[in-house]
């Protein structure tokens, strides 16, 4: 958990990934809108009554990094990587599917 907190801005707003974002291009205002918008129904993790408190062995995260044009799969890999070794989680293994 403390590993993918470092991956983005206290808010959840902004990669904190060095490089990761430095190719993105700027989103046109009409699509900021948009993604407000449709983020109002967002929800995630179990929601339904009582609590789902398991303990497991092992913790396994799976992260989506949306690529936008002139980013390239390789070089996000890369920087995520390196932001994880800088923050001491060097440890952890990465796996990539491209689906």
């Amino acid at each position: 958990m403390q590993a993918l907190d470092t991956l983005v801005s206290e808010d959840g707003n902004a990669p904190m990934i060095p490089g990761f974002a430095d190719k993105a291009r700027p989103l046109p205002a009409a699509e900021k809108a948009m993604i407000a918008d449709a983020a109002k129904g967002l929800v995630a993790g179990y929601t339904g009554p009582g609590g789902k408190t398991i303990l497991g062995h092992r913790a396994v995260a799976k992260i989506d990094l949306r690529l936008v044009p002139d980013m390239t799969a390789a070089e996000s890999l890369a920087a995520l990587k390196a932001h994880l070794a800088k923050q001491g989680f060097g440890d952890i293994t990465l796996r990539t599917s491209t689906s």
